[in-house]
């Protein structure tokens, strides 16, 4: 009974020992695999790019020259929108504190016009080229010749025909309008039909004027006005001394002769005008 007891004991111990070596190589078989499979996770995890021909380098250069480019381009747009926004802020400032704000502000566009027309200087002659006398009531506008003849012997025989068929006649030795003393002017009132002089009746209108009508004289680019004090009729003996009655003065006058009445020569109409600008 006892030696079967011990047989039984000693088979129960050799069991457990069996089963304590059987459990220990079953630990040591499962450190075994996560040992394999670790090394072979590893293995693989560093050596991708033989196993599989990645170029794990490439890619993590790629991947961090990416992110520094759009590092560096959010950097420069925020460092440009910054400097913008200063600079506009800069140009804002500087155009509040200046005074084109209150010239704006203050000014109509009327007064800017006005104002920049004042700075320039029309100073260019707009006026004919060629001497003229213009009277606005009788519609005249015409050429005013300065004769050719320039000395008694030529002028005493009265051939001006040649230059009364360009407009009116300024009378030699007669001051040049714009000066002290008597300016004569004449021309044709009336002419025969046969005749083709285009101002052969030039002057036929001049009876019509009266005291303070304006007689405009352009003269070497320059513009006279006079104004009518005097109109008379007189005969060609006395033509001289109705000249000479205003010829001796400090003023500026000037005298226009015509044949009166039309169609006849007996008489001359002569008016008188004196310098009012």
């Amino acid at each position: 009974m006892n030696t079967t007891i011990w047989y039984l004991e000693a088979w129960i111990q050799k069991q457990k020992w069996h089963k304590k070596i059987k459990n220990f190589f079953r630990e040591i078989k499962v450190l075994i695999i996560m040992f394999v499979v670790s090394f072979v996770w590893m293995l693989l995890f560093t050596n991708a790019e033989l196993f599989f021909g990645w170029d794990n380098s490439t890619w993590a250069m790629n991947w961090k020259s990416n992110t520094v480019q759009e590092n560096w381009d959010i950097d420069i747009v925020t460092s440009d929108s910054w400097q913008k926004k200063l600079e506009l802020e800069k140009m804002l400032n500087s155009y509040e504190d200046s005074e084109i704000v209150e010239k704006v502000t203050a000014l109509t566009p009327e007064q800017e016009l006005k104002n920049s027309l004042s700075e320039y200087k029309f100073d260019f002659n707009v006026l004919p080229p060629t001497n003229r006398i213009v009277i606005t009531k009788i519609n005249l506008d015409v050429p005013l010749i300065d004769s050719k003849y320039k000395n008694e012997s030529d002028f005493t025989q009265w051939n001006f025909n040649e230059e009364l068929e360009n407009g009116v006649v300024k009378y030699p030795t007669t001051p040049q309008p714009g000066v002290a003393w008597n300016t004569l002017i004449f021309g044709h009132t009336s002419q025969e039909r046969w005749q083709k002089n285009p101002y052969g009746t030039v002057f036929s209108k001049i009876p019509n004027l009266v005291e303070w009508d304006i007689i405009t004289i352009i003269w070497g680019g320059k513009m006279f006005e006079y104004k009518v004090i005097e109109k008379t009729v007189v005969t060609p003996s006395n033509v001289d001394k109705q000249y000479q009655k205003y010829q001796n003065q400090s003023q500026d006058y000037i005298t226009l002769m015509g044949c009166y009445p039309l169609w006849r020569t007996d008489k001359r109409m002569m008016i008188t005008a004196i310098r009012v600008k």
